[in-house]
């Protein structure tokens, strides 16, 4: 939705389907029958709705923000993501906790390592994210994203050993299946053009 209002991309047939089959994956995994439909239902789950689309929104921008400015380098908008980031994120805290955020006195090395993974881990997945957009439609990148659901399902049951159902497992696969099968809508479409136009996309030609 925002791509088709920021960036004027069109979500074909195809690619409406795609989607609809990796958001069916995903209500597969988050679905559970004591609860029902995954819906927002208390403050957490609508935080990280909102935080959600926030990053939708984000991704998109910075796609405009590199149509607009191709000589801008991508690591450059990495770090104007980040000071975003802080220049909401800091007050926001600061609101929300009146007193003050309360730091931990002492969080020792173990913490401290997990911090600086934590924030390399970051920098390096949002830095692959700003050579993606600049390459992929959004329409794409948003399929491609909701691996995301299918990594966070095998590591809970890897790292935090959470049960990993047929449920979970299912939902994954069409997940996976839709990113795949966009790729080769892609490929496809390509060819197509090329052959009806000249030669199309170099990478697609045969070596």
């Amino acid at each position: 939705l925002f791509a088709r209002a920021f960036l004027g991309e069109k979500l074909s047939a195809a690619g409406l389907l795609l989607v609809a089959l990796a958001l069916f994956g995903a209500g597969l995994m988050l679905w559970t029958p004591e609860v029902g439909l995954p819906l927002p239902t208390h403050a957490a789950e609508w935080s990280g709705l909102i935080g959600g689309m926030g990053f939708a929104v984000n991704n998109v921008l910075s796609r405009r923000a590199g149509q607009l400015y191709p000589e801008m380098d991508a690591r450059l908008r990495t770090v104007m993501v980040y000071l975003g980031c802080t220049a909401v994120g800091l007050p926001c805290a600061l609101w929300l906790e009146p007193g003050g955020v309360a730091l931990a006195p002492a969080i020792g090395w173990g913490g401290l390592a997990l911090m600086l993974g934590l924030a390399a881990t970051l920098v390096l997945s949002n830095s692959v994210v700003q050579y993606g957009l600049q390459r992929l439609p959004a329409n794409r990148v948003s399929l491609l994203m909701l691996f995301e659901i299918v990594i966070a399902a095998v590591s809970s049951w890897w790292l935090a050993t959470e049960t990993l159902s047929w449920k979970e497992a299912a939902g994954g696969l069409c997940i996976v299946a839709a990113g795949a099968l966009s790729g080769l809508v892609h490929r496809a479409r390509a060819r197509a053009a090329g052959g009806e136009g000249g030669a199309g996309d170099p990478a697609l030609q045969p070596q």
